[in-house]
């Protein structure tokens, strides 16, 4: 099973992801914790990520 939620950053997203992943006994996934980790592995910004991810299609792959 899949779940998306998404909202404006401190609109509380995460708070409802953890609580409903733990409810439901799914694991959680953040898109931000992802992009900020594969940044890292590029040794990239979080800006400089994001122009290589529009470009690259392969990034969201990973």
């Amino acid at each position: 099973m899949k779940i998306t939620i998404s909202g404006l950053p401190g609109s509380g997203t995460s708070t409802i992801a953890g609580m409903l992943a733990d409810h439901m006994g799914l694991n959680l996934v953040s898109a931000g914790e992802t992009f900020r980790r594969l940044a890292a592995e590029y040794n990239m910004s979080l800006e400089e990520f994001g122009v290589l991810a529009e470009r690259d299609p392969e990034i969201d792959m990973r």
